[in-house]
């Protein structure tokens, strides 16, 4: 009877130990597949993230733009409404000096807004501020070569914290040659876009505070 029960007890002990042999062995396995479609998943959520942000048609934003150059340092705050290529709209909300200065372009027609300055003086005095060349809208089309006659080439970097999108211009603009899009790879979010001129003296540092996608 007393061997019985010592037969009975190694039975249950040896149960126990294939059991847990068997868990830790599922549980290892698990643990090695998880992480190897964690690491998949975020390379295909890097291209996902760049597909999305190429799909975008239509947004609002607000925007603060540094413009540095060998005389001066300017620093500007907007807020752009783009529909479509036909129907946007960007107002200045810094300097207090153009403070409310908006430019809407409707069906082909350019009108300024909310200002006593005429809409060459304005051009002329914030060429830079009021230069579609900014718009997130362009850098989109040129990247997907919807102005090819103007693009030389299009590049996509990673380091560990932004996916780069790079767009070099094959035009006769010295001034901007070359514009760099960062999205942060963790929110999927466009934080900046930087603009070189050709022998990058001059920069141009667009950080996005609110962007609102629309479509």
């Amino acid at each position: 009877m007393k061997n019985k029960k010592i037969h009975w007890i190694f039975f249950i002990c040896a149960i126990l130990i294939i059991l847990i042999i068997a868990i830790y062995i599922f549980l290892n396995f698990f643990q090695k597949n998880t992480a190897k479609n964690f690491k998949m998943g975020n390379n295909k959520s890097s291209q996902e993230i760049v597909n999305q942000i190429l799909n975008i048609s239509s947004y609002e934003l607000v925007a603060e733009v540094e413009v540095n150059s060998n005389k001066n340092s300017s620093i500007y705050k907007i807020k752009q409404c783009y529909i479509d290529e036909n129907n946007n709209s960007q107002e200045i909300l810094e300097p207090s000096n153009i403070k409310g200065v908006t430019i809407i372009r409707e069906k082909g027609t350019l009108t300024l807004k909310n200002t006593n300055l005429n809409l060459v003086k304005v051009f002329e005095d914030y060429d830079v501020i009021t230069n579609n060349a900014l718009d997130l809208s362009v850098f989109l089309k040129e990247y997907k070569g919807e102005n090819k006659n103007q693009v030389q080439s299009t590049q996509i970097d990673e380091d560990s914290n932004y996916i780069i999108l790079t767009v070099i211009l094959d035009n006769s603009n010295t001034y901007i040659k070359e514009k760099n899009l960062y999205i942060n790879k963790t929110s999927g979010l466009i934080e900046r876009m930087e603009m070189l001129s050709a022998n990058k003296t001059e920069r141009v540092n667009i950080i996005y505070n609110e962007v609102e996608i629309l479509n």
